[in-house]
């Protein structure tokens, strides 16, 4: 399974929404009888799969419970402690990239966070943005993202 940014999940819903109205018009056009009409037929049932997937909506939600060391599953409701969404199908996982950090910043989360010394000079001369870009531009392409 795949993951996706927000950004890339909004995009292919546009395009998939309007590859579905264009699949359906040119088999209105053709028919399905036609070698063509079956071609745009399996095309829009896999167009309009990934389409449900990429706007899945929770139905249910539920809550794990432990009794005398027995895992328990229950409906419930969504703001309840531990709950977790069902769907009728899995979604398409999002994927969040990480703001981007000023030098202050990044200071702040190396020095105070993970205890390395590193001065703000360094971080003020660059470093720090050209290390986060590599590391995004990394994750994007293992990721399959801005294609």
């Amino acid at each position: 399974m795949i993951a996706l940014t927000q950004e890339k999940r909004e995009e292919l819903i546009e395009r998939y929404s309007q590859q579905i109205i264009t699949f359906k018009y040119h088999l209105s056009q053709i028919g399905q009888e036609h070698f063509d009409g079956k071609a745009y037929a399996e095309i829009l049932l896999k167009t309009e799969i990934a389409l449900a997937a990429l706007t899945a909506k929770s139905v249910l939600h539920a809550v794990n419970s432990d009794v005398e060391d027995k895992i328990y599953t229950a409906l419930c409701n969504e703001n309840e402690d531990g709950a977790y969404p069902l769907f009728t199908a899995p979604p398409v996982p999002e994927i969040k990239l990480p703001e981007k950090l000023n030098a202050g910043e990044i200071h702040y989360e190396l020095t105070e966070k993970y205890g390395l010394d590193v001065s703000i000079d360094q971080l003020e001369r660059g470093l720090a943005e050209e290390v986060y870009s590599i590391a995004v531009n990394t994750f994007e392409r293992l990721n399959g993202l801005g294609e």
